[in-house]
């Protein structure tokens, strides 16, 4: 059978056409939460390949000129700066701020060094300042767009341009697709975050596919793992997706060539060159040359993006995650939950990568140190990263944790109705020191039993002496508790950063901090309707160049300022501090009410005038400035911990709160935006705290359109074992062997050849629908079963007189017998056990013509259920009728015993 490939339409045109003037798709409603960095369709050559879109709102493409001079600029400001132990961390931050540099300019300008108050009109008019200054950095000449910081986007990075888009935006940097005749057709290719991918359609009669790449300036070629070749279905069309991770910032080619009988054949291949990829932003309390790091990488990676040394790769997918193996200290351990026991009972070193490919479900993956966590982890390990492939790789009734663990990273998946119905987290940390979490989507957990917990419980906790910890580029879908970040009894130091997060509509906790020393920096609080950080029990944090667009309450710090003023939201706890400087914060709408939720101890704001006694936060000029021990709200103090330790981020990288935004619109969460797509109300949702009903239904029926993955075969939906996904249940054989069953029916069908006829009929319907229509002999099923019904029907004859619950194996009965029933003669032949009608009782088989059914029982006049349908016995308790070929079920009507079924 041969795949269908994307089609190109001018809608991809159009699309293409937006994205270059900077345009990103609202609804009249609100505002998409699809990430604008998505990759495009467009025409090159024979070909259809992926061109990205803008980088956020109105940020254009860099050159790789501008990108380089960025880099270079990036790693000379960390060579001069303390605060960040590898130039890697500046030049990935760089790498991923907005590159709309008018409007970066303007903001500044017109940014005082206090946190910048906007009205609604005000901000539609700083909006339209904005917009126009994007456009005009737009048209620039290509040597104003290389004074840009690089890559603000997947843009940069990604794969292709037709030759008119490059001419009308001279600043991109085209893939270049080439032998562009050959049989394997490349729909779409992309750069990413230390990755680079394509899409392709199939070649027919190919077996499988081979992928490489190569660095620019690399000699030779690296084979990419047979599992980040994968098969989909979407929108009725099939397509080939290659994925290659654990790549350094650069420009890479990419060819991938079909296989034939164990062959490969290169002429048949194709190839695309130019893809450029960048460097995760690396920044923030994980990469602290004061951690016990020491500003190495967290995880199983290097700084530079590629694997440690020695590290090993599990792929884990829906079918194999029971029969995965690994070897761990000299030992090969089968099953996921096996696999990450064993990482903590050897106590190895051993860098692993653990990487989820598609949608993959609770029941195998969790070890027994994380059941009542409800999550896929490790306990005591150290050097571990958990990770999804691609756009798509999700999570479904099952969280992530690390307990007690070390040098530990999760990236790009999506969590979908974790919890397991009780108080676990989508991510949880306990006694964890150096993690990066980061790139991640989450969304709904499943409900729990307290009234606070519809959404689930904290979307990502952070507990019992967590240190050294960064939170970043994470998209936060309508969390309810969105991170706890301490439990009093940590003794420190606690040093924690949240930068670049996505706040999607969540309602509170973004963080609620305890005890701790928490960095806030340029996230983006979009519709909170109850509050962003919150402080208590001592907490000191550092809020800067954040964008808060509608969040009711900006800042909170316990039993004082706007805290005292309402009824008190964090349970009478003591106070905390927080630091504020260079914030944008936006009441607008249904929010423009709360435009006084904001109480300065040193700054008028709105209608509040100062109150040094009773704050929400201080204000400072600059961010370097202490602040005095004399504000004391509440009895708390700030600890200045920001201008005495190294906060893991190079001052250089640090964006405008209106950059920021853009940036984290264009990357939290997956790559591409993940496969899932929503869009909030703002008129509804901004306020609102209740569960989004239509949003939960939607994370319920999740399902992925991955149909095969090279090397391990068909993959199914999966079924949760957690009230949220009832799922599907997993596929018991796949569709080659369903192909083989068919090849193997004989040319000339006999009646011997019934039961083989039934295997490969069962075998086949039990597929899914995408599985089905790979199975490209389907037609000789048909024809041998029309073949064995056109065959003379041969008598079958159920009876119990055995003892056995059926002596015929044409049927399959389940229930029990009765050997005390009176014995009953018909035609003959004297029947003295029965099986009983109960509601467990079924009796099934399948007729390959019409044919006549009689039925014995002991009692007349009663009803036996044929197919759904009641009929009545007779005054002699038989009943006699005409059925079709095809397959039928005997079970309970009336409560009565069966002596025997004969079919004729």
């Amino acid at each position: 059978m041969k795949l269908k490939g994307l089609a190109v339409t001018a809608l991809a045109a159009m699309t293409m056409v937006m994205a270059s003037c900077g345009a990103k798709a609202t609804s009249s409603a609100g505002n998409t939460t699809s990430k604008s960095g998505s990759s495009e369709l467009v025409s090159v050559g024979t070909s259809s390949v992926g061109a990205s879109s803008n980088n956020g709102e109105g940020a254009p493409t860099e050159s790789s000129k501008a990108a380089s001079s960025a880099v270079t600029s990036s790693a000379a400001a960390v060579s001069s700066s303390a605060a960040v132990s590898s130039s890697a961390a500046a030049a990935s931050s760089a790498a991923k701020s907005s590159s709309a540099a008018a409007a970066s300019s303007a903001a500044k300008s017109s940014s005082a060094a206090a946190s910048s108050i906007v009205s609604s009109s005000a901000a539609k008019s700083s909006s339209a300042a904005a917009s126009s200054a994007v456009a005009s950095s737009a048209a620039a000449s290509s040597a104003a767009a290389s004074s840009s910081v690089a890559s603000s986007s997947k843009a940069s990075s990604s794969a292709a341009s037709s030759s008119a888009a490059a001419s009308s935006s001279s600043s991109a940097v085209p893939a270049v697709i080439d032998n562009t005749e050959a049989t394997l057709v490349l729909n779409a290719v992309g750069g990413d975050q230390e990755s680079l991918y394509a899409e392709f359609a199939a070649v027919t009669d190919a077996d499988s596919y081979n992928a490489y790449y190569k660095k620019d300036g690399a000699t030779t070629w690296t084979k990419i793992d047979d599992p980040l070749i994968r098969l989909y279905k979407k929108n009725g069309d099939y397509y080939y997706r290659v994925d290659a991770v654990g790549l350094s910032a650069g420009v890479y080619s990419l060819k991938i060539n079909p296989v034939f009988n164990g062959t490969e054949d290169e002429s048949k291949g194709n190839s695309a060159s130019s893809i450029t990829t960048i460097a995760y932003d690396r920044s923030g309390f994980a990469f602290s040359t004061n951690s016990p790091l020491k500003g190495a990488a967290p995880g199983a990676y290097n700084l530079d993006g590629t694997l440690k040394d020695g590290a090993q790769v599990i792929y884990v997918t829906e079918s194999n995650k029971t029969t995965v193996t690994a070897t761990v200290a000299g030992t090969e351990y089968t099953g996921v939950a096996a696999i990450t026991a064993a990482i903590k009972a050897k106590k190895t070193t051993t860098p692993y990568a653990i990487r989820f490919i598609g949608k993959v479900t609770s029941s195998g993956l969790i070890c027994d140190d994380l059941s009542k966590w409800y999550a896929v982890g490790v306990k005591e390990a150290t050097n571990l990263t958990i990770e999804g492939i691609g756009d798509d790789a999700t999570l479904h009734g099952v969280g992530v944790g690390f307990n007690k663990c070390t040098s530990v990273e999760c990236r790009n998946l999506g969590l979908m109705n974790w919890g397991g119905g009780g108080d676990g987290d989508g991510i949880a940390m306990q006694g964890t020191v150096n993690a990066w979490i980061h790139d991640n989507d989450v969304f709904y957990g499943d409900a729990g039993s307290d009234g606070d917990q519809a959404k689930g419980d904290g979307s990502m906790d952070l507990k019992d002496d967590s240190q050294y910890v960064t939170v970043s580029y994470m998209h936060f879908w309508d969390s309810g508790k969105m991170s706890l970040c301490g439990m009093k009894s940590e003794s420190g130091p606690n040093y924690i950063t949240y930068h670049h997060n996505w706040f999607d509509h969540s309602d509170s906790r973004h963080p609620r901090i305890r005890t701790m020393s928490v960095h806030v920096y340029n996230n983006y609080f979009d519709g909170n309707s109850k509050y962003g950080v919150g402080v208590t029990t001592g907490a000191d944090a550092f809020v800067e160049n954040n964008y808060f667009r509608n969040c009711k309450d900006p800042m909170l710090s316990s039993g004082t300022g706007t805290d005292a003023l309402g009824d008190g939201t964090f349970s009478g706890e003591s106070a905390g501090t927080i630091k504020a400087f260079n914030n944008t914060i936006i009441w607008e709408g249904s929010m423009a009410g709360y435009s006084n939720n904001l109480i300065y101890a040193n700054a008028a704001q709105g209608t509040n005038a100062a109150n040094a006694s009773s704050y929400d936060a201080v204000l400072v000029s600059s961010r370097t400035e202490t602040v005095d021990s004399s504000y004391a709200a509440g009895g708390a103090t700030y600890n200045n911990f920001d201008t005495t330790v190294d906060l893991g981020v190079a001052v250089a990288t640090i964006q405008t709160p209106e950059d920021s935004k853009n940036t984290v619109q264009a990357y939290a969460g997956r790559i591409n935006g993940g496969d899932f797509q929503w869009t909030f109300d703002n008129s509804t949702d901004d306020t609102s705290y209740a569960l989004n009903t239509n949003l939960k239904t939607a994370i319920n029926n999740y399902s992925s359109n991955l149909i095969s993955v090279q090397g391990i075969g068909t993959q199914s939906s999966g079924s949760d074992s957690g009230s949220g996904d009832s799922g599907s249940t997993t596929t018991t054989v796949t569709y080659t062997e369903v192909i083989a069953l068919i090849d193997a029916l004989p040319s000339t069908i006999t009646a011997s050849d019934k039961t083989a006829i039934a295997a490969a009929r069962t075998a086949y319907d039990s597929l899914s629908t995408d599985d089905k229509a790979l199975v490209t002999n389907y037609s000789k099923l048909t024809a041998a079963e029309a073949a064995l019904a056109a065959l003379p029907q041969e008598s079958e004859i159920l009876t119990f007189n055995t003892g056995k619950a059926g002596d015929n194996d044409f049927f399959t009965v389940s229930g029990n017998l009765k050997s005390d029933v009176a014995s009953k003669t018909y035609d003959g032949v004297t029947y003295t056990t029965a099986l009983k009608m109960e509601s467990a009782t079924s009796i099934t088989f399948t007729t390959t013509a019409s044919t006549t059914i009689t039925i014995i029982t002991d009692t007349a006049s009663k009803k036996i259920k044929i197919d759904d349908t009641k009929y009545t016995t007779d005054a002699n308790g038989v009943y006699t009728m005409t059925l079709a070929a095809g397959p039928h079920t005997i079970i309970k009507g009336d409560s009565m015993n069966v002596y025997a079924i004969i079919i004729e």
